[in-house]
């Protein structure tokens, strides 16, 4: 890669909505197409419930055609939907109210408890729905705040690694992109916390929680940059490379290969998921990076490029 001509830099996508110790892997990465799959975990996948069309009680746009739940079209086509880049949704509570509140209700401690715990998902989704919605305008709300940082029963149940949870809360319209405070949607925060490598299941994850897999939070940065971010805490390394093989390999698997549009998206300092990683100083990430097509030479705000940290010389070792 090193001898060949220079890639230009690509232009900035575009954004629907407002700004604002090491383990086996026993899953497929997109570099590994033939590593063996869990056979307890196999076919699990199909247990993701679609959408709910009533999402707290607002009715959602049918798609323009009907979707499995890989985001393809019965003809094997990617919904073009699913390829966009957009901002997490906000959560109705401002921040600037009393962002402990949520913390003072017994009925949402009571569900954050059951969720750590994790209780059977019905009783849970019964629990929430009998809380009445922070916004006026809905009946029921199963995004429902928490916590003092925005956290949803999702993005909760989610890093838990509670999918049997995750699951019955879409089912019942949990929103995906909904993000917390920061604009980190339930994807994110799984990314942030172990508990889904450590029980080998964030394929699980992925599948139900992949329509946000572009969705970026306030700070412009994508589910990429918060994994190799992650990868420069101490005993986080070996999470964050089963993380992105995971996203990776169901970008190749359900997506048709589309990396380009998230593999180079910058965040608000102008970095991409390959700056971050050269930064923390982590080759397996780096070369998983440049695998799918990541470009080395795009600067950020302050003009440093990837080979700054390191990447140009780990090009030519490779």
């Amino acid at each position: 890669m090193g001898g060949g001509p220079s890639r230009p830099s690509s232009a900035t996508p575009q954004i629907d909505g407002a700004g604002p110790s090491k383990r086996p892997r026993l899953d497929p990465s997109p570099l590994h197409p033939d590593a063996a799959i869990d056979p307890a975990l196999a076919g699990s996948q199909d247990m993701v419930a679609s959408t709910s069309a009533m999402a707290n009680g607002v009715s959602r746009p049918a798609s323009s055609h009907s979707l499995m739940p890989n985001g393809k079209s019965p003809d094997g086509h990617v919904d073009p939907e699913v390829l966009e880049i957009r901002f997490a949704s906000k959560p109705y509570i401002p921040r600037t109210t009393d962002a402990a509140a949520p913390l003072r209700d017994p009925r949402r401690a009571a569900i954050v408890t059951a969720i750590c715990r994790g209780d059977e998902p019905l009783p849970i989704v019964d629990q929430i729905r009998d809380i009445a919605p922070d916004n006026p305008a809905l009946n029921v709300d199963v995004d429902l705040v928490l916590d003092d940082q925005g956290h949803t029963a999702l993005h909760l149940a989610a890093s838990m690694a509670r999918y049997p949870i995750v699951n019955a809360l879409i089912a019942n319209g949990a929103d995906v992109h909904r993000g917390n405070y920061n604009g980190e949607t339930a994807l994110v925060r799984a990314c942030l916390a172990t508990h889904n490598a450590d029980q080998q299941t964030f394929q699980l994850l992925v599948a139900a929680l992949h329509p946000s897999i572009r969705t970026l939070d306030s700070s412009r940065r994508s589910v990429l940059h918060h994994i190799v971010a992650s990868a420069g805490v101490k005993g986080r390394a070996s999470a964050a490379r089963y993380y992105l093989d995971q996203i990776f390999y169901w970008i190749a698997q359900h997506q048709g290969g589309e990396f380009r549009s998230i593999v180079d998206l910058q965040d608000e300092n102008g970095d991409t998921a390959l700056n971050i990683a050269a930064l923390v100083g982590n080759r397996s990430l780096v070369r998983t990076l440049l695998d799918v097509g990541a470009n080395r030479i795009l600067p950020n705000n302050l003009g440093l490029r990837p080979g700054d940290f390191g990447v140009e010389t780990e090009v030519r070792k490779s």
